[in-house]
């Protein structure tokens, strides 16, 4: 029964498989998936299930659980730009354009530099330098009811 109460549905977790699976049988439009999506992880087969059902991608853990600091390619490009790897990780994410972080943080200073992001664009070659950085062992989150993950060569 249809009452109103739901703006937008979302899922989370979801495989390609489990996408196409979902948009199959929801009567409403499905706007996004969460998942983990940082520079280490290769999601491709999920964002592009998601862009051919209009879907956004919402990236959690998008600062790989603080593994993007200290990475030298990160870094250089940071360097280049007066940005942190962090803020070079969620604009790589973000300049996908169909793709949201949802970094977190409890210090106010990390806050508020999360945001600085607006006030500069990687190049083609950069963002492609970052997404070189995929590993098969990306995955940081893979409880033991996870389901069979894509996999990307």
């Amino acid at each position: 029964m249809d009452q109103g109460l739901t703006r937008n549905i979302g899922i989370s977790n979801f495989t390609a498989r489990q996408i196409d699976e979902a948009v199959a049988v929801s009567r409403h439009s499905l706007v996004t998936n969460q998942v983990e999506y940082h520079p280490f992880l290769n999601q491709t087969r999920v964002r592009d299930t998601l862009g051919r059902h209009n879907m956004a991608l919402t990236a959690y853990c998008p600062l790989a659980q603080g593994q993007v600091f200290g990475n030298d390619t990160l870094q250089e490009i940071g360097k280049r730009h007066a940005k942190n790897e962090g803020q070079v990780a969620i604009r790589w994410l973000l300049q996908h354009g169909d793709v949201i972080a949802i970094p977190r943080s409890s210090k106010a200073d990390h806050v508020a530099s999360n945001f600085n992001v607006f006030d500069f664009e990687l190049s083609t070659s950069e963002m492609k330098q970052i997404s070189d950085l995929y590993t098969p062992e990306g995955r940081l989150i893979n409880p033991s009811f996870a389901p069979d993950w894509d996999s990307v060569a």
